[in-house]
């Protein structure tokens, strides 16, 4: 969103050098709007800015919305009017299809490519199973998995459980679905979920020995819970939980990455 911004006040300064050949008669006017995280509040919103924004006058496109539900929600909204979104961070497969969502657009690859890579990344260290953790109802929860799910298939590596929570989480959701996992024959989980959801299971693993150095249970993480924590070394702190080697990033800093699986490699079965 700020490269956004930034695109727009150099695209509005004039005096910018070469840009000013890009709409040299145009001044681009923006507003901010937030979905406070829901559904519910992306379909107000989206029918607030169709009807209210810039005075009354309406909007030509929207930046956003921060999730693949979100961005669902506002599409049915904004498609009425043929008014395009582009989203930073939408990234359910489903929203690749142009026939359902033809006003829809986005800067960031599809979850396809994600949950592939993870299960490559996973067969490169000798794991010959394991199991989604997501929620029921989340497009980018509930897609990332199939794409996974697919994927290990392909992989010839076997899927030994989809675990999922409510999207908003309960503790006692969250401590049903660790004692369904901790009875399962998974050890390696993808994590494709948000930071609440996976905050509540957290919680619940650390507590019944899942998950934490020498328990002997890897996790790799999607791109929604990475980049909604500054330090997975310090999880404990900022949602309850814990992450001391055993939980690994499915993007970031590579040269941490690796560090991680060194710590872990010794001390997990290869399931």
């Amino acid at each position: 969103m700020i490269g956004a911004v930034m695109a727009i006040e150099e695209i509005n300064n004039k005096e910018a050098g070469q840009v000013e050949l890009l709409l040299p008669d145009t001044t681009i006017l923006f507003e901010w709007a937030g979905s406070r995280g829901t559904q519910a509040g992306a379909m107000l919103k989206s029918i607030e800015l169709v009807e209210h924004s810039f005075d009354k006058i309406g909007l030509d496109a929207l930046i956003g919305a921060g999730s693949s539900s979100r961005s669902e929600t506002a599409h049915t909204v904004l498609n009425v009017f043929d008014i395009p979104m582009v989203s930073y961070a939408a990234t359910s497969p489903v929203l690749s299809d142009a026939d359902l969502f033809p006003n829809f657009f986005r800067t960031v690859a599809s979850d396809t490519f994600q949950a592939t890579a993870v299960v490559e990344f996973l067969d490169s260290l000798g794991y010959k199973g394991a199991c989604t953790f997501g929620t029921d109802l989340s497009l980018y929860s509930v897609k990332g998995a199939s794409a996974f799910n697919d994927a290990a298939k392909e992989k010839g590596m076997t899927v030994l459980g989809n675990f999922k929570t409510s999207d908003i989480a309960t503790t006692d959701e969250a401590e049903a679905v660790v004692k369904e996992m901790a009875e399962s024959e998974c050890r390696v989980v993808f994590a494709i979920t948000s930071e609440q959801p996976f905050g509540m299971f957290a919680r619940s693993a650390v507590k019944a020995g899942i998950m934490g150095q020498d328990t002997g249970w890897v996790y790799v993480v999607s791109d929604a819970v990475v980049s909604s924590f500054d330090d997975f070394s310090n999880l404990a702190t900022q949602d309850g939980a814990t992450s001391d080697g055993t939980i690994i990033p499915a993007i970031g800093d590579l040269d941490a990455t690796l560090k991680v699986i060194r710590r872990t490699t010794d001390t997990t079965s290869n399931q």
